[in-house]
């Protein structure tokens, strides 16, 4: 026999089934110092995901990352609407070349860089503020790093969306929980 305690269980199970499916990007905060490319913060990468919330200065923040050989690397950085001035991103291989870089005054974004070496990578994220107005130092801004062994936002089928990696989760989670609000309600 089915009774209200069970259901209540099997809602709280798929309830955390559908957050615990969404949970394939980590975020992190800045951890100073990190000003120098000889003292990056180095990120572990989650699922393949991370989003750092920094605060630029006077000087650019580094961040280091691991990175297979022939992998594709997006970065995007987006930024307070009350900067007004431009984000520059930088990228810089294990043999400490330029292997990409993206500049914006709006929301920065390096998309499927493709890594020609396996090793530690380096993002060096920088600023100009010298046209912003009423703005004071630091500015904040998140960072987004994903590596992926296929082309980000690519998939086998040409033209067909790439659902989120927690959505296939999240949408089970769904299923599970209107199958058992209908079972519930056959017993009342």
């Amino acid at each position: 026999m089915v009774n209200g305690t069970m259901i209540r269980g099997l809602l709280v199970l798929a309830a955390v089934a559908a957050f615990a499916g969404t949970a394939s990007a980590f975020s992190v905060t800045e951890i100073e110092p990190n000003n120098s490319i000889s003292s990056p913060q180095h990120i572990s990468l989650i699922g393949g995901t991370i989003t750092i919330l920094g605060a630029l200065s006077d000087t650019p923040d580094y961040y280091s990352f691991e990175a297979a050989y022939d992998s594709y690397v997006s970065i995007t950085v987006t930024r307070p609407s009350e900067f007004t001035d431009s984000y520059w991103v930088n990228v810089f291989d294990p043999t400490g070349d330029v292997a990409g870089r993206a500049k914006s005054r709006s929301s920065v974004k390096l998309s499927n860089m493709n890594t020609a070496y396996t090793g530690r990578y380096t993002a060096v994220v920088s600023g100009d503020s010298s046209g912003a107005t009423g703005v004071t130092h630091p500015f904040t801004y998140n960072l987004s790093i994903v590596v992926s062994d296929q082309p980000i936002g690519s998939s086998s089928v040409p033209g067909s969306p790439v659902p989120e990696p927690g959505s296939v989760a999240a949408v089970g989670a769904g299923l599970s929980c209107s199958i058992l609000l209908a079972f519930r309600r056959r017993l009342v």
